[in-house]
């Protein structure tokens, strides 16, 4: 394990990115697939456009496969064409300083928090220490049936 420290946002963390990445290559399509309702499926058909090139970016700096969030649900109603949505997300490091001092918005509808107290961490992290990022976003409802409340 090869930890480089980094500045996400207002966090202060110790990551392994290498780690990280080879812990989200042995997800697969089961990973991707958990539910299959429509709130699910929009999120999931969206792909890239779910995140602000911003958000997508500091993703893959932390090693983390967007098309895995270990937890993805619609955390408010669809309005004007657009849902809220809340996720999960997980990195393998140590938090080192800022844990639960609110969000940081990066645009577009985007926001996150980091911390230390991480849950619903996929098994393939195994016994790696893991920080959680969870995210907020607004996005196109794009499916032509509608969501389930």
């Amino acid at each position: 394990m090869s930890m480089s420290a980094k500045t996400v946002g207002r966090w202060q963390v110790e990551v392994d990115p290498d780690c990280t990445r080879a812990s989200y290559a042995r997800l697969g399509p089961a990973d991707q697939d958990r539910c299959d309702c429509p709130n699910c499926r929009n999120f999931k058909t969206l792909g890239t456009r779910a995140f602000p090139s911003s958000a997508l970016a500091m993703l893959a700096d932390l090693g983390i496969d967007y098309r895995y969030p270990a937890e993805v649900y619609r955390s408010g109603p669809v309005e004007a064409g657009r849902a809220s949505y809340g996720g999960i997300f997980h990195f393998v490091g140590t938090l080192v300083t800022g844990d639960r001092e609110g969000e940081d918005d990066m645009g577009e509808g985007f926001s996150y928090f980091i911390h230390g107290n991480a849950s619903v961490v996929p098994k393939v992290f195994g016994s790696q220490p893991v920080v959680q990022l969870e995210f907020n976003a607004k996005v196109p409802w794009v499916l032509s049936e509608p969501s389930v409340d």
